[in-house]
């Protein structure tokens, strides 16, 4: 019996750990790198990558700002090793970039897509209470400047009482858009949803999501397998206000030693969409292996780059980090 435990054991620590995977860290030269970017959002545009700052004027002038791009090729050169320099953005300005005189309590973009030329974005503010907004805008012919149209602006109610929360998630999902509300756990949203939009930014309607625990920070949409890929985050200073019950997830899959020490969570999880309800997928999630001296990274940003992996980027904690996951090593390791 003993030593039938302790194989069942050994299996079941070898599949716990299987997705456990480390970043490569993808250096650019720009003051997009600085930490007091606070990178919120990352999207594609054809074949640019875009960086959302969540302050694009704090490296402009007063009214405008930027976003900054990649281009896809440059960065599968330095993902696959045939590029080795920093890669420098190019810049994109935006107007308007601060909205403080339109939206009380203004604290910054949260999330980024495009359908078509039309550009998407969250913004968060506190002013009397938390609230979450949608905005949209044009890109130019010349994809060096966005258009943001301040008639379109539509407010998004938080689902808790949380500070800090709002829609940091936005996806786009054909021609319609997907919002997710940061806090879905038990204990601090028991009945979670997202909410569905069209182009026009007219809401759908709402679509019930499995409580999640932490925070959820990012997305995207795999049109082929119809999954949500989410960024999904936990800075243990956060346990007040997120008071996370158990975690349906990853409650029992911390194998290494870190993990074992640690209260933080980073990782990628999978979800199953569907208009009439999105659900927790089968696929386990991809663990990112934490940093031996036990900072969080604050993940906010997430792409996938063809069949290679994903694209992850940080907000300012503990700096503003861009990486490469490369599904390769989670598949060697699965």
């Amino acid at each position: 019996m003993n030593r039938l435990y302790l194989i069942l054991c050994i299996i079941i620590s070898v599949a716990m750990s299987a997705v456990e995977v480390k970043i490569e860290v993808i250096e650019i030269d720009s003051e997009v790198s600085q930490r007091r970017a606070e990178i919120s959002g990352l999207t594609w545009y054809k074949d640019k990558l875009i960086i959302l700052p969540q302050y694009p004027e704090i490296f402009g002038q007063k009214g405008t700002g930027f976003l900054y791009s990649l281009n896809k090729k440059n960065l599968l050169d330095y993902i696959k090793g045939e590029e080795t320099i920093p890669l420098v953005p190019e810049k994109i300005k935006i107007s308007p970039a601060n909205l403080s005189e339109q939206i009380n309590g203004f604290e910054g973009f949260e999330a980024i897509t495009f359908i078509e030329d039309e550009v998407f974005l969250t913004i968060e503010s506190s002013g009397d209470k938390m609230m979450g907004h949608l905005i949209k805008g044009e890109i130019n012919d010349s994809f060096d400047e966005i258009e943001l149209n301040l008639n379109s602006l539509k407010k998004i109610e938080p689902q808790a009482s949380i500070g800090n929360a709002s829609d940091e998630t936005l996806i786009a999902i054909g021609d319609k858009l997907l919002s997710i509300y940061e806090a879905n756990g038990e204990n601090v949203n028991p009945k979670p949803v997202a909410h569905l939009f069209d182009k026009n930014m007219s809401l759908l309607r709402k679509i019930v999501l499995p409580n999640i625990e932490y925070r959820i920070t990012d997305g995207i949409w795999l049109e082929k397998s119809n999954e949500l890929v989410l960024l999904n985050y936990f800075w243990p200073g956060d346990q007040e206000a997120y008071k996370p019950a158990n975690d349906r997830i990853l409650y029992n899959l911390r194998e290494n030693t870190i993990q074992k020490e640690s209260k933080a969570v980073e990782r990628i999880i999978f979800l199953n969409y569907s208009e009439d309800g999105i659900t927790l997928s089968d696929k386990e999630p991809i663990q990112i292996q934490l940093m031996e001296n036990g900072e969080s990274r604050n993940w906010e940003g997430l792409v996938e780059i063809d069949s290679l992996g994903y694209i992850i980027a940080t907000d300012k904690y503990p700096e503003t980090i861009l990486a490469f996951i490369r599904k390769s090593e989670i598949n060697e390791k699965d």
